[in-house]
């Protein structure tokens, strides 16, 4: 299932896409991907891992999807947040906090709408794939090796 932007607009700014790291972007966002390195279960090797920015503006609704796999977890760190904007993961709806982090297992169906007015303007968030607690170091490793990311 791929993700829809029926209404409004989503933009996102990666340093990992699907295990690729971003040279280019990390250039512009050098401490945060210090920082992110230096997390010991972030999904960085194969192409299930992910660290991006993700900007949504007012009006926009990210229609229910749900992610490839059930091996990892996802962090959204709020940086820019307002109650309008709501998250909503097999029904539950949850709201983002700045500077407080909101996970999940992007395995479940999950969307987003942003029901702000252009005045409380964009949300924006820090997603991060970590590791499901349950998958073994040896089941990561051999994550890793079945699935990296084709560089080119």
């Amino acid at each position: 299932m791929r993700n829809d932007t029926p209404e409004g607009q989503w933009r996102v700014f990666h340093l990992i896409n699907q295990g690729k790291v971003m040279e280019e972007n990390i250039k512009l966002c050098e401490k945060t991907f210090e920082l992110v390195s230096k997390l010991q279960n972030v999904m960085k090797r194969n192409v299930f891992g992910n660290v991006v920015f993700s900007v949504i503006n007012p009006g926009t609704t990210i229609s229910t999807h749900y992610g490839p796999t059930n091996i990892r977890i996802r962090c959204h760190l709020g940086l820019i947040t307002m109650d309008e904007c709501i998250l909503t993961v097999s029904g539950m709806h949850r709201k983002w906090q700045t500077g407080k982090c909101l996970l999940f297992n992007d395995a479940f169906p999950h969307g987003v709408t942003h029901l702000g007015s252009d005045e409380k303007g964009p949300r924006c968030v820090l997603i991060v794939d970590l590791w499901h607690p349950d998958i073994t170091m040896q089941e990561r490793n051999s994550i890793d090796y079945i699935f990296s990311p084709v560089n080119e």
